[in-house]
């Protein structure tokens, strides 16, 4: 074989063996990338779960002083009341009913804010599952994109070859021609 040919087949080796190492470490940085984004999710999850909790929490704390409110207001109607010798009378029994009432539209309010809460804190579950599944595709799109590419780069040269040396095949390489 001509000192040309070698030369151009080991330029062309040289030239796969470095895509291959390319293609090595674009896939580890792929799957580093995955795995650093699945830590980030798995971290934005145990924020989200904190945020619920301290939600929860007010939820309950603020359930309870309606409930103290309630009462105080009550107790004041009452005392009011008896001051006035009323006691018995239906001034006293509507101003406790609309305490009562408030007391009640409040404890609703803050019901239904705690469950539009967790909805969300449901959904943003959801979507850090989801933004988990998408990491893992496009590592994988990364890594077949990164293949297909050498793949037509082999496919490249393979026809490079074909028009240097004329379609000689195993003749031109230097190799046996079965004639």
């Amino acid at each position: 074989m001509d000192p040309v040919s070698m030369m151009f087949m080991a330029g062309t080796l040289i030239g796969m063996g470095t895509q291959a190492f390319g293609l090595s470490g674009q896939s580890k940085e792929a799957a580093q990338a995955t795995a650093i984004q699945q830590q980030i999710l798995g971290t934005d999850e145990k924020i989200n779960d904190q945020r619920k909790q301290a939600m929860i929490l007010d939820a309950n704390r603020k359930q309870l002083q309606v409930a103290r409110n309630v009462q105080m207001a009550r107790a004041r109607s009452q005392a009011i009341a008896t001051n006035q010798g009323a006691q018995f009378g239906s001034g006293e029994a509507g101003a406790l009913a609309g305490e009562e009432a408030e007391g009640a539209y409040n404890s609703l309010g803050i019901s239904q804010d705690l469950a539009i809460g967790k909805k969300i804190f449901s959904l943003t579950n959801i979507e850090d599952q989801l933004k988990s599944q998408l990491a893992g595709v496009q590592t994988s799109e990364a890594n077949y994109g990164a293949i297909s590419a050498l793949g037509g780069d082999i496919a490249g040269i393979s026809m490079s070859f074909a028009k240097l040396f004329g379609g000689g095949g195993a003749k031109a390489l230097g190799g046996p021609t079965g004639a």
